[in-house]
């Protein structure tokens, strides 16, 4: 598989991040450039498909529309036209949430027959808890905090998963509810 070539340095912007990559090392930040690469490739073969990204690509992502000159070179090469992203989609409405919820599943279906590997399987069991998430950290940036420290805390979730230990996945966002429960917090 050919992965399209970026006009911007991933990695190095990562380090200049104080947010979703500030604390990754250059593995896992290579390995979110791959995925965003792969996106980008699915987003070319089905132009017509509402796709969706996982958070590490929505962030590589968000990384290259601020070098907005080397978006701009990237798109037109690729698509022919810059990829709009929209930001927002899914807070609007419970029925442009059940809307990206399908879509995310397309996504999924479309990575897993294209690539062979799962496309977000920690978002998956993330999203089991957002329910929870939402009925119980009263703030949108409670929840950020909830889920950012599952994601980049240790152990590493992504490993596990890799090691094919869900359960101690499983385990990790139990943990992290116990400890973010009003009553903890409080």
């Amino acid at each position: 598989m050919v992965l399209p070539n970026l006009s911007f340095d991933v990695l190095h912007d990562a380090k200049l991040s104080d947010g979703y990559f500030a604390n990754l090392d250059e593995e896992r930040v290579r390995e979110s450039e791959r995925r965003y690469k792969q996106f980008l490739n699915l987003a070319r073969k089905y132009p017509e498909a509402t796709l969706t990204p996982a958070m590490d690509i929505d962030e590589v992502w968000h990384m290259h529309m601020l070098r907005p000159a080397a978006y701009q070179k990237d798109c037109y090469s690729l698509f022919g036209e810059i990829l709009d992203h929209d930001g927002g989609f899914g807070k609007a409405s419970d029925q442009q949430l059940q809307e990206l919820e399908t879509a995310f599943a397309k996504t999924s279906d479309l990575w897993e027959k294209e690539y062979g590997e799962p496309y977000a399987r920690l978002a998956v069991l993330l999203n089991d808890v957002r329910g929870w998430a939402k009925g119980t950290l009263p703030t949108y940036q409670d929840r950020k905090v909830f889920f950012e420290g599952i994601v980049n805390g240790e152990p590493d979730p992504i490993e596990l998963l890799r090691a094919g230990d869900e359960a101690a996945v499983r385990d990790l966002i139990a943990a992290a509810q116990r400890t973010h429960t009003p009553a903890a917090t409080a």
